[in-house]
């Protein structure tokens, strides 16, 4: 079964749309997922994690200052599906244009300052 079919029959909702990698390495007996949800309306990370602790048969382990995930050796052994790195999806962005927008933006906000100094009162 697709992990977006079965995590669409988790959720009873079957137009689910799921991007899935499952990640196999020579591990003893667990493997490893990385899932990207994609929301109609904007879920922040905390909010996820509570609605995940509710879930039956999930466990969260998911702390960044401490750098705790979820390993296979964690979880061998064990009927819960641990659940870690919680968080935003990552974007990235052509650096040279983000420079140039800021630079034209500064450049609009000078000759703005300018003008403001230069215009005779009303």
């Amino acid at each position: 079964m697709s992990q977006s079919n079965l995590i669409g029959s988790q959720l009873n909702d079957t137009d689910v749309k799921v991007t899935a990698t499952c990640i196999r390495v020579p591990v003893m007996r667990a493997h490893a997922e990385s899932i990207n949800l994609q929301f109609e309306n904007p879920l922040d990370e905390d909010t996820a994690r509570d609605i995940l602790k509710k879930a039956p048969g999930l466990v969260i382990i998911d702390d960044r200052t401490s750098n705790n995930f979820p390993t296979p050796l964690e979880v061998s052994n064990k009927d819960d599906v641990a659940v870690g790195r919680i968080r935003r999806d990552m974007w990235t962005r052509d650096e040279l244009q983000q420079i140039q927008a800021v630079f034209g933006i500064q450049l609009a906000s000078d000759r703005l300052q300018i003008y403001k100094r230069l215009k005779p009162p009303a």
